[in-house]
């Protein structure tokens, strides 16, 4: 992914810090390659964290 993504993060396209970020969790059968996506770590905590709001709103 990060040869495909030309090494960049495909949201700031910042250079370091790079990770692979999944959308979405489930079996590993379910885990399609071309669904993951190159994100920068500041850009994967932002993006993980908008998640997880949603996901998780209205629960205590």
């Amino acid at each position: 992914m990060l040869e495909r993504d030309g090494y960049r993060c495909r949201t700031c396209w910042a250079t370091e810090d790079l990770e692979v970020h999944h959308p979405h969790y489930g079996d590993e059968e379910e885990l399609r390659w071309e669904d993951l996506v190159t994100l920068c770590k500041v850009c994967h905590e932002a993006i993980t964290d908008s998640i997880r709001e949603r996901r998780y709103a209205g629960r205590e």
